[in-house]
C-alpha cells in the first residue's frame, strides 16, 4: 500500500488531485502490461494503471460492494502465478 493521487478529469478540473490509497503489484512471472491485461480481462473488469513496471490499483475507486471481487481477481491471478 502507498499514498498516492487520483486525477478528477475533465471538465474545468482536469488536473485536480484527490489524495487515495494504491496498492501496487509486481510480478516475476508477468510483465505490468500483462498483469494489467489480466485485470482487465476478469469478468467483470478491473481497471487498473501502470507506472515504473508497477500496476497500481486505486483504492478511492473500488466500492465496498466490489472489494470480494476484486479480492477473487486477486486470488486467481496469484494462483496463476504460482502454477
Amino acid at each position: 500500500l502507498q499514498p498516492g493521487f487520483s486525477l478528477v478529469g475533465g471538465g474545468s478540473a482536469p488536473q485536480v488531485k484527490l489524495p487515495t490509497t494504491l496498492i501496487g503489484l509486481r510480478s516475476t512471472r508477468f510483465s505490468a502490461v500483462e498483469l494489467e491485461t489480466r485485470l482487465r480481462s476478469a469478468s467483470t473488469p478491473v481497471i487498473s494503471r501502470v507506472e515504473h513496471d508497477f500496476v497500481f490499483l486505486d483504492l478511492r475507486t473500488v466500492s465496498p460492494a466490489d472489494e470480494k471481487h476484486l479480492e477473487a481477481v486477486l486470488l486467481s491471478i496469484n494462483a496463476e502465478i504460482a502454477r
